[in-house]
């Protein structure tokens, strides 16, 4: 037979865990709390913009094969890297003349695609990018520049 402690004390554990677990998730009933709802507004902040990155990523490729745009020349692709920081190092200076057009476009490609997609800052990226002069891109050797 239960005595009257233990009856209480039964009865009154689940009702902590209840609670304790509506604190900790948040009551189903109300809002997440606020550290879960401002860690999925960033998430879904950064989908948002990682979709638009994609659309701005396509039209600038498709400008780049259309006008038979390499990559930035070797000066404005170092300032390129040192301004964005997009994974790969630039092929600029030394490595220049040793790289082929496909290596440099493949390079090229990798940095616009890792910024596109894994950060924010790739609509500041693709703004410098077609600030850039033409005279100041290297062009494939099949297509005269525009």
């Amino acid at each position: 037979m239960m005595t009257k402690n233990a009856a209480i004390n039964n009865s009154y554990r689940p009702a902590i865990e209840i609670n304790h677990s509506q604190q900790i998730l948040g009551n189903p009933e109300t809002n997440l709390p606020v550290y879960l709802k401002d860690s999925l507004q960033k998430y879904q902040h950064f989908i948002e913009e990682q979709k638009k990155n994609i659309e701005q990523l396509t039209s600038l490729k498709l400008h780049m094969e259309t006008t038979g745009k390499v990559c930035p020349k070797a000066w404005h692709w170092g300032r390129f890297y040192k301004l964005f920081h997009p994974m790969h190092e630039s092929y600029w200076l030394t490595t220049w003349w040793e790289t082929t057009d496909e290596e440099k476009q493949r390079r090229f490609d990798e940095q616009l695609n890792y910024l596109a997609r894994q950060t924010i800052r790739f609509r500041e990226a693709y703004t410098f990018l077609m600030e850039i002069d033409d005279r100041n891109w290297y062009f494939d050797n099949q297509t005269p520049p525009i």
